[in-house]
């Protein structure tokens, strides 16, 4: 189980309660709760404090890594990190870059950022990853551009950037990755289509995804059009 700030008591009841003959009472549950979130957070206070070394410690020992760390007055907000073999992988990979990003199991409220390459046997390939406060149109632009900076071929025509459309990751896209081809991954806008019309829009939503020809194509998008109709 996963204990943060937005953990509740009856949480930690409902965990325990599974697992074990004996039922915990709701005061225990508390106690439980504030020990964890209470330890847990100084650690990760203490933690995050480390950031900084462990950058330069980076830079020491992989000489050729692009790492940038930025900070807010003298407390921690943002990183990427791009290792040397990683900048040398991308040369030999399909020019097809997705990113996302998801929140940092953590009492401290971060975003991880990661991007991928695939290699010529479909295999996902880590490029960089970085941590920021929000995920946001201000801190994609943040990591885009020294995504940029890390991996200068990167920003082509050839190069196809996948990604969802999410908290302003459309908009950075362009200003930062101006040349390449962004394209939009079919599982999030399925999973976004299914929310609003339910999970009959699933195969005719994948007949136009994958029509190989004009024909195909207006057939499957007359089926998407009758649900939407309905």
């Amino acid at each position: 189980m996963s204990v943060s700030h937005n953990t509740r008591p009856k949480d930690i009841m409902a965990w325990w309660n599974s697992r074990h003959a004996g039922r915990m009472e709701y005061h225990a549950a508390y106690r439980v709760l504030r020990n964890i979130l209470g330890d847990a957070l100084d650690e990760q206070i203490r933690q995050f404090a480390l950031l900084p070394a462990y950058i330069r410690r980076i830079e020491q020992e992989d000489i050729g890594s692009y790492t940038r760390l930025k900070l807010v007055g003298t407390r921690f907000s943002s990183l990427f990190i791009a290792p040397s073999f990683c900048r040398q992988a991308w040369q030999h990979l399909r020019p097809v870059v997705c990113v996302d990003a998801a929140f940092t199991k953590t009492l401290l409220d971060y975003v991880l950022i990661i991007a991928c390459g695939i290699d010529a046997n479909q295999q996902g390939i880590n490029l960089a990853w970085g941590i920021v406060p929000k995920e946001n149109g201000l801190h994609w632009e943040w990591f885009l551009e020294n995504l940029k900076e890390a991996f200068p071929t990167m920003n082509c025509g050839t190069t196809i950037l996948m990604s969802d459309r999410q908290k302003g990751l459309h908009r950075a896209v362009p200003r930062q990755l101006g040349r390449v081809q962004h394209a939009f991954c079919c599982k999030h806008i399925e999973r976004n289509l299914v929310k609003q019309y339910g999970k009959e829009i699933v195969a005719p939503y994948w007949a136009v995804a994958k029509a190989k020809s004009q024909p195909l194509f207006q057939i499957a998008l007359g089926e998407l059009s009758a649900i939407n109709e309905r």
